[in-house]
């Protein structure tokens, strides 16, 4: 009897431990919110919300969705470790009605704008921003 109750108490402990070490790396990996800086050039940074993105209490989007190259079960790497303006090279791609910009400033422009779209024609009650001062405040 007591081992069946000592052996309880360790499974509870390290069931609590695995619990709690999960917990700290699913908030370090999940922050409330990411700051796209270093690609503008009038409008201020975009304070994107990311937990409003991929919690359950907002757009549920899987990880892939944004993180593209992720494969099932591997942790997303940030934007910036592939869209790099340094790294742009020079590439320039033209939005349309606008000058042509960095490649990497388009990629987030089409990426971004293009789902709130998508979302827009979903649900017409939609506030996913589509205008430049929806997501450039300041």
């Amino acid at each position: 009897m007591q081992k069946k109750i000592f052996s309880l108490v360790v499974a509870a402990f390290f069931g609590l431990a695995f619990l709690a070490a999960w917990g700290i790396t699913n908030a370090s990996e999940n922050p409330e919110s990411i700051t796209i800086k270093d690609i503008q050039d009038k409008k201020p940074p975009v304070v994107f919300p990311h937990k409003k993105h991929n919690s359950a209490e907002g757009q549920n989007l899987k990880c892939a969705e944004c993180h593209h190259t992720t494969k099932e079960g591997e942790q997303p790497k940030s934007c910036a470790s592939c869209h790099d303006k340094e790294k742009d090279d020079g590439k320039k791609i033209a939005l349309k009605g606008n000058p042509p910009t960095s490649a990497t400033k388009g990629m987030f422009h089409v990426e971004c704008i293009g789902c709130h779209k998508k979302n827009k024609e979903k649900n017409a009650n939609s506030k996913a921003p589509t205008m430049c001062n929806g997501c450039h405040k300041g």
